[in-house]
């Protein structure tokens, strides 16, 4: 595993400064503000480095907990979120990506925190009770 690989290590996410990630003014940024974005299939910062799960807590603006759970990324209620394939995936294998500064799954609706559930901006729990399954 080289230095470029995502690691789990306890309950921050991180970059390779192990800056703490978080959503800010609608972005996911490291806490010097720097805009996170997915570049090339990798989650990056805007150097262009990528995104390690290294060392509190991810949360959308609401303050949803996002955790780190059994070495999986979910939300609070431990539906399991995935990096497949160097890219952010739903159990589906949809792929999640930021999309006009929303995170998106690739029929780009919007994925949010609704009640401590991972939904589409229809309100269809579809997906979550795929990712159940």
């Amino acid at each position: 595993m080289d230095e470029n690989d995502k690691l789990i290590v306890s309950d921050k996410l991180t970059d390779n400064t192990d800056d703490e990630i978080q959503i800010v003014r609608g972005k996911l940024t490291d806490n010097t503000d720097d805009e996170i974005q997915i570049v090339s299939g990798k989650l990056t910062d805007n150097t262009g480095d990528e995104i390690q799960i290294v060392s509190d807590k991810l949360t959308d603006n609401t303050d949803d907990e996002i955790q780190i759970v059994s070495g999986k990324l979910t939300d609070n209620t431990d539906d399991e979120i995935q990096i497949v394939s160097d890219k952010l995936t739903d159990n589906t294998g949809d792929e999640i990506q930021i999309v006009s500064d929303k995170l998106t799954d690739n029929t780009d609706d919007e994925i949010q925190i609704v009640s401590d559930k991972l939904t589409d901006n229809t309100d269809d729990e579809g997906i979550r009770d795929k990712m159940i399954k």
